[in-house]
């Protein structure tokens, strides 16, 4: 508070005085030298505005003072991971083997779209064998390669021994944080030594499931309904080309540390009018990061088919010919008549039997892949 006058005597301190001041209830001072002290209006607006000024310097100096936190970059809506393997061998055994896959994931704010692709193709040649020439003389039967016969080695060129491509696409839209609707569609081929699925066409839809969605912990189902139209190499009676059925699917990921990481996917598409006819796919991988942008996989593929596709094969038979001493031959040199006993093949009335006949092949099949792994 500011005052204005003179010094006041202490012995002359009358505190019974009381006066106004301008709206103000003052004590009034009898000073023997003096006047009457009043409070200032204007000095109270003067510490007022000096409170504030200090105040607004302090917070201001504060505020200059603080680090700013670098702002974060914004996350990606996509994603995209490409996976290598080669493998190639020449001299006493010709292999050729590449694979490849592709998986591309787009987020919306309330849907995602997926893109995969897969391709395996694995060449090998098949055993090489002598031609033998004959010529104007006599064949040596010590030596058949000598004299006028001439011999010649053929080494026959690499043929597809295991074939297998497969394109996916899937939308999902989300219902709440945890469940979506979905709908997708797959065309697939699996060949081996030539036989097996030459295309199969799936398209699905239904519901999922997002358990886990963490760095660290991911673990989504889905399940619906699919029609499915396939084609095989070897027509099979026992099954429906095309088909109505249900699908399930599944895919985990669990990350240990910063640097590994196991995977697992798991796929069943089963026929509602036949349960026995269902396949299986399922792939569990440990991947290694070397960098941001690369990383070392190893994976193995089990593929489950609970009604294989047929495959044909050559058709031997146990000779009949005693003085042959062959003991295989094909069966289509056999002949039999009505009663099924064997016959001449030049008899009226001999049925030549098959030289092929159709078997079913293997229920599993397992691949096992080492793999560069691209992500972007």
């Amino acid at each position: 508070m500011l005052f204005v006058g003179k010094l006041p005597q202490l012995g002359m301190l009358d505190t019974s005085a009381k006066t106004t001041c301008a709206g103000f209830d003052c004590v009034g001072i009898d000073l023997s030298r003096g006047a009457e002290m009043k409070p200032s209006r204007p000095g109270w607006t003067l510490v007022a505005l000096a409170l504030a000024l200090g105040t607004a310097g302090i917070a201001l100096a504060q505020e200059t003072s603080a680090p700013t936190a670098p702002a974060e970059p914004p996350k990606k809506n996509w994603s995209n991971g490409t996976e290598l393997s080669l493998v190639a061998t020449q001299g006493n055994s010709d292999t050729l083997a590449f694979g490849l896959k592709e998986l591309y994931l787009y987020k919306f704010d309330s849907s995602r779209i997926q893109f995969k692709l897969e391709g395996t193709q694995a060449n090998k040649a098949d055993d090489p064998y002598v031609k033998l020439i004959r010529g104007s003389g006599g064949i040596d039967h010590t030596d058949p390669c000598s004299g006028t016969t001439t011999c010649e080695t053929v080494e026959p060129d690499p043929e597809n021994s295991i074939e297998r491509y497969l394109a996916e696409g899937r939308y999902s839209h989300d219902i709440s944080a945890k469940t979506n609707w979905n709908v997708g569609a797959s065309w697939d081929r699996y060949l081996t030594d030539g036989s097996g699925v030459d295309s199969r066409y799936i398209g699905f839809a239904g519901i999922g499931n997002i358990w886990y969605d963490r760095d660290d912990l991911k673990f989504s189902t889905n399940y619906g309904i699919s029609y499915t139209d396939r084609t095989e190499t070897t027509p099979d009676p026992e099954k429906d080309d095309t088909f109505t059925g249900v699908r399930l699917d599944w895919a985990y990921l669990n990350k240990f540390g910063a640097n590994v990481t196991y995977t697992n996917t798991w796929t069943i598409n089963e026929s509602l009018s036949d349960t026995q006819d269902y396949n299986s796919d399922m792939v569990n991988a440990v991947g290694i990061t070397i960098s941001k942008y690369l990383a070392f996989k190893v994976s193995l593929q089990w593929l489950y088919n609970h009604i294989p596709p047929l495959r044909t094969v050559d058709l031997q038979c146990a000779n009949p010919n005693p003085d042959d001493p062959r003991q295989l031959i094909a069966c289509s040199l056999i002949c039999v008549d009505d009663a099924g006993n064997v016959v001449p093949c030049d008899d009226p009335g001999a049925h030549q039997l098959p030289d092929e006949k159709d078997i079913r092949k293997h229920t599993n099949d397992f691949i096992f892949n080492t793999t560069l792994v691209i992500t972007f």
